[in-house]
């Protein structure tokens, strides 16, 4: 009988590589230029777009497919993957990122501009090529899966990836048809409407479903929560109907009328932020009902070795849950910033509100959830230094904070907040840093090391 791979390292590795010297790399150089009022290159504004693309695709989505390409099958219980197919994927995806990102730069200081202009087009083409091929083997086996009744985790975390799903097809024929569209024209950068439509896509379709369906599977584990017993499809449900409005709002504004888009757009942050916060509330992160755990037996902690009061484990990941719990407050923040943008006199800069969900809430999580999972899917019971997990939160905690409050409040004249927004992208890669760090020692090491 044919086993299911192993965990593919390279999807990680390369997130961290891509996110430390490319995502936060450039938006560390770009908040120290404006923090200090140094003169911008001439290639700021395709850097700018850089920046976000390899946040998103390269930090973000490259650690999600990795995790999922090994979860998901096995979760479902679908047919193991063929190696080809996992290497296609990932090829497609590095081959598109690199080509794309650096030709978009690199186009403003060379003389080889058509051939460049075809480096970013074909290099979107190989990213939605990889996209694709994930999309049809998660949509394949999602379809397939039927969970058994008592399956809670199993079966909660259907809903959300079919929303997600739904996202990354849209997110990869935008991403495709910008490239192109770019590929053909003469403009400097990607076609900024378009553009801000596949990020509003990336952002609402893929990422936050993707994290809401993983926190539903694993927090009663790993958090010792609640199960999720509660209505999660129409949770999702709604989430996906006011996200997709909100997406049709923004393509409506831009294609046709911009009175029918706006009013699309308001009911669509409505419904996904009355979502939002339905799934706050059955998530039980404020431990309003009683762990899944006591559903089976009367005594709360095992019986010779009692875990962490609030967390399955003995303390040897780390405090990860700090990196959580603070995650699912930069994502309430967000959802109430954008509520207060559209019923009051309240401008939030759009940028604030994306890295409140980028840099607060997602990137939170993935630094919390990493040294959970990763240790395990590579057999290791524990992460090898539970302080660099201490020290990445305390990092990106602040990143996030030095980022969004000097923007947030029009405070840059302030020294001590021009100092936190200037460095806060430096304070970012700190964090990544210190999980590249921490994840490496961790596989280095053998288990039997760990005792």
């Amino acid at each position: 009988m044919k086993r299911h791979l192993a965990f593919q390292t390279y999807f990680i590795w390369s997130a961290i590589v891509l996110g430390l010297f490319g995502g936060f790399g450039l938006g560390a150089h770009m908040a120290y230029l404006l923090a200090f009022g140094l003169t911008p290159g001439k290639a700021f504004a395709a850097m700018v777009q850089v920046h976000g693309h390899l946040q998103l695709l390269g930090w973000t989505g490259l650690f999600i497919i990795g995790v999922s390409l090994f979860k998901l099958p096995r979760l479902m219980s679908s047919r193991p993957l063929h190696e080809n197919v996992v290497w296609a994927i990932f090829g497609s995806l590095i081959a598109g990122l690199v080509s794309k990102s650096s030709a978009q730069i690199l186009i403003f200081y060379t003389q080889s501009e058509s051939t460049l202009r075809g480096f970013v087009m074909y290099g979107s083409l190989l990213e939605s090529t990889g996209i694709l091929i994930y999309f049809g083997i998660l949509l394949k086996d999602s379809v397939a899966f039927r969970a058994q009744s008592n399956a809670y985790a199993a079966a909660g975390i259907k809903p959300f990836l079919l929303v997600s799903l739904v996202g990354w097809f849209l997110y990869a024929l935008i991403n495709g048809a910008v490239g192109i569209d770019f590929g053909r024209s003469s403009t400097e950068i990607l076609p900024p409407a378009w553009n801000n439509i596949a990020i509003e896509t990336y952002i609402h379709g893929v990422l936050l479903p993707t994290c809401f369906a993983f926190s539903i599977s694993t927090f009663p584990i790993f958090l010792r929560l609640r199960a999720p017993t509660w209505p999660v499809s129409r949770v999702a449900t709604l989430y996906g109907m006011g996200v997709f409005i909100y997406i049709a709002g923004l393509s409506a504004e831009l294609c046709w009328t911009s009175v029918l888009g706006s009013w699309l757009r308001t009911v669509g942050v409505l419904l996904r932020t009355a979502a939002m916060f339905w799934f706050l509330i059955e998530l039980d992160l404020f431990r309003l009902h009683l762990p899944w755990f006591r559903k089976f037996r009367d005594n709360q902690d095992r019986e010779h070795r009692p875990p962490r009061r609030f967390a399955g484990d003995y303390g040897q990941f780390g405090n990860f849950e700090w990196l959580i719990y603070a995650a699912y407050a930069w994502l309430f923040l967000g959802a109430i910033s954008e509520l207060a943008a559209l019923f009051f006199d309240f401008s939030i800069s759009v940028s604030v509100i994306r890295h409140f969900y980028l840099l607060g809430f997602v990137s939170h999580l993935i630094l919390g959830m990493a040294v959970r999972i990763v240790p395990g899917f590579l057999g290791r019971n524990q992460i090898a230094y539970p302080i660099l997990v201490r020290l990445s939160f305390v990092f990106i905690l602040l990143a996030t904070i030095g980022r969004t409050l000097p923007v947030a409040l029009s405070s840059l004249d302030n020294k001590a907040l021009k100092i936190g927004y200037g460095f806060s992208g430096v304070i970012a890669m700190l964090a990544i840093a210190a999980l590249g760090v921490n994840l490496a020692i961790t596989i280095r090491r053998n288990k039997k090391s760990f005792g």
